[in-house]
C-alpha cells in the first residue's frame, strides 16, 4: 500500500516539478536572507549589550553585582557603564544605551534583613527593542538567584 502511494506521489513530481522545487528553495532562501540580515559581522560576534548601572546603594552586595557584570561570559557580551542616575538617563535619552539596572538605597540592608520588596529598579530604552529585552532578562535572572540565595 505505501509502494504504491510513494510512486503515484512521485509520479506527480515528475510531471509537474515546479511545486516541489519552490518547497525545497523557500526555506533555503529565508534561510540566505536572515544570515544576510543578521550575519556580516566579523567572526560570528553579536553587538555588546550596552546599558547603565546606577549603585545608589555603595554596599558590599551591590560591589559584587557590578562586578559580576564584567567578569567570565559577562564581559564578552556585556558593556555596563557605572554613572548616577542622572547620567543614565541622559544616556537613554541620547539613545546611547539599550536601559539602565537601578541598585537602590538600602538594598543590601533590606535584603538581609528579609524584608518583603527589595527591588532593583530597570529603565528601559523605548527606542531600542532587543537590548531593554535582554536587559529585562538579565534583571530576572539577577533576581532570581538574589531570591534563592535568599
Amino acid at each position: 500500500m505505501l509502494r504504491v502511494l510513494l510512486a503515484k506521489d512521485l509520479r506527480r513530481v515528475w510531471r509537474n516539478p515546479l511545486p516541489a522545487l519552490i518547497n525545497i528553495a523557500l526555506p533555503l532562501c529565508i534561510t540566505g536572507l536572515i544570515g544576510l540580515a543578521f550575519g556580516g559581522k566579523g567572526e560570528n560576534e553579536l553587538e555588546k549589550i550596552k546599558f547603565a548601572v546606577v549603585d545608589e546603594d555603595q554596599s558590599f552586595l551591590s560591589k559584587m553585582l557590578r562586578g559580576a557584570m564584567t567578569q567570565g561570559d559577562g564581559g564578552e557580551h556585556l558593556a555596563p557603564v557605572f554613572v548616577d542616575r542622572a547620567t543614565a538617563l541622559q544616556k537613554i535619552n541620547n539613545n546611547e544605551i539599550g536601559g539602565a539596572l537601578i541598585i537602590p538605597t538600602n538594598f543590601t540592608h533590606d535584603y538581609f534583613k528579609g524584608r518583603d520588596g527589595v527591588k532593583l529598579e530597570l529603565i528601559k530604552n523605548p527606542a531600542q527593542s532587543i537590548q531593554p529585552a535582554a536587559l529585562e532578562e538579565l534583571a530576572a535572572t539577577a533576581v532570581a538567584i538574589l531570591n534563592g540565595l535568599s
